[in-house]
């Protein structure tokens, strides 16, 4: 079994308020270097849609990973979702619309 340390934060725009993941979480990665990673939070009633990205911290420790949709349409201002990491010290940023 392998196991991964990521380093997680969280950059916050306008009005989105992040539940989870908590900063420095650690996940467990599987034998592909990659981790299941739930992004779960409340934003905007008013908000179209909920993106995130994962951006690498350090060069060379980690993947980037492009903005990513999590919620085309955030019911009473409330989404979740499961983005897939892979290794390395990451930070997610969020955006909304």
């Amino acid at each position: 079994m392998v196991i991964g340390f990521c380093f997680l934060s969280v950059s916050l725009w306008a009005q989105i308020n992040i539940q989870y993941p908590y900063m420095r979480q650690v996940f467990q990665r599987d034998n592909e270097n990659k981790a299941l990673v739930s992004i779960i939070g409340n934003c905007d009633t008013l908000a179209d849609k909920v993106e995130a990205k994962i951006e690498v911290l350090q060069k060379g420790q980690g993947i980037e990973m492009p903005w990513q949709l999590l919620d085309a349409s955030p019911k009473g201002g409330f989404f979740s979702r499961q983005l897939t990491g892979f290794w390395g010290l990451v930070s997610i940023e969020n955006s909304l619309f």
